[in-house]
């Protein structure tokens, strides 16, 4: 078994072990959001209502009923909870109580189009959309009231800073903010009239992204601003985990920071609309014509920059849990090693110093796994099989 194990591994695709791996999905619409209500389940929203689940971290999805056929934009699951919100076209609201399996329609006191919807907690909501719509949830999305809008420009996406502090962007750089929790909003401003895409709050700075390759970055109190164009193409959307931010946008592009921003190619030139981690090396990233992008790795080293790199060897490979990693340098500073299993789950985790030598002892079990190899400049990716 052991053999046949490991010559079914030197068969398999060279995909697999590429930093973004196209996944198959069951439609070839537009899909604009991800969102996961746990560690391995996550829903996808897209265009004439289509919703897509998955419950294997993104390696297969299934077709949900929704209900609708207007145009989704974006899903929410309220953390910790089975319970969800998709909003899209017309005022459509969607609810869901277990899961994201079954949907029902939820009354919309607004016509207008929705974009975006985020939650605080289990009972208050915001959701944003077209012509200044601001819409606000106390009872977890089962009923929704009209905030007085403050701007006519389209809002794309909202985004809670704190419990009571709640940011939105969209159109002509608007920028929006509320102190107490979408009561009553202020107008930011933010000195460029650049269109916002999306905006999350990342080692207590906020980060707006949008037209041009935009990326605005802000302190929570929104005094001070700092302006970044990364790239020429519109990001869509921005996600960080740990030490690493990626963000997507229009016509295939990519670009991830651990230390610098990189172009990043997976290889296709599809419009990329949502990308979440779920830990700090998985993140799916959907797009238009059925579009579903996963890495395990931390999605950052098929850069299309120059950038150092060093080698390093694992012998034995195959191996039976214990083996050597071998580095081209004693590298001064530290290592840092990762095991992450083909569901793009961390299996160990140690920082080593002063070495070019690791040896390893781990209880893993049968399977491929990828070894992730990191120093304050430099990673190295390579593939482990354990008999």
């Amino acid at each position: 078994m052991k053999n046949k194990l490991f010559f079914l591994a030197l068969l398999l695709p060279f995909s697999l072990f590429c930093q973004w791996e196209k996944k198959v999905v069951n439609t070839s619409k537009n899909l604009n959001a991800i969102s996961f209500s746990s560690s391995t389940t996550a829903i996808v929203v897209g265009d004439t209502g289509i919703i897509l689940k998955t419950i294997n971290t993104g390696n297969s999805f299934t077709t949900i009923a929704s209900g609708t056929t207007k145009n989704l934009k974006d899903v929410h699951f309220i953390s910790g909870t089975s319970t969800g919100i998709a909003v899209g076209n017309s005022g459509t609201i969607l609810l869901s109580t277990n899961g994201g399996s079954n949907w029902n329609k939820i009354t919309s006191p607004s016509a207008n189009d929705l974009n975006a919807v985020a939650f605080t907690d289990a009972n208050n909501g915001i959701i944003v959309g077209n012509n200044g719509t601001i819409l606000k949830t106390v009872n977890g999305g089962t009923s929704w009231t009209i905030v007085s809008p403050i701007t006519i420009y389209l809002l794309n996406k909202v985004h809670y800073f704190s419990s009571t502090s709640v940011v939105a962007c969209g159109a002509n750089g608007t920028i929006l903010k509320s102190v107490n929790g979408g009561d009553n909003w202020s107008i930011v401003n933010s000195s460029t009239k650049r269109y916002f895409t999306d905006v999350l709050i990342y080692n207590d700075s906020l980060l707006f992204v949008g037209d041009k390759g935009i990326i605005l970055k802000a302190d929570k109190n929104l005094n001070a601003f700092e302006k970044d164009s990364l790239c020429a193409e519109q990001l869509r959307s921005i996600s960080c985990q740990n030490k690493t931010c990626i963000t997507v946008g229009k016509n295939g592009r990519i670009m991830a920071r651990e230390n610098k921003w990189m172009a990043i190619s997976a290889g296709y030139n599809k419009n990329y609309n949502d990308i979440q981690f779920i830990n700090d090396t998985t993140a799916i990233a959907v797009g238009d014509s059925g579009m579903v992008l996963k890495t395990i790795t931390g999605g950052i080293s098929n850069s299309t920059e120059e950038i150092e790199t060093f080698e390093a060897v694992i012998f034995p490979n195959p191996a039976n849990g214990e083996f050597t990693i071998s580095m081209d340098d004693i590298y001064p500073g530290k290592t840092s090693l990762q095991i992450i299993n083909s569901l793009g789950v961390v299996v160990s985790n140690e920082s080593f110093q002063n070495t070019n030598t690791i040896s390893i002892s781990e209880n893993l079990a049968s399977g491929i796994y990828l070894i992730r190899l990191s120093r304050e400049h430099n990673i190295r990716i390579q593939k482990l099989i354990i008999r």
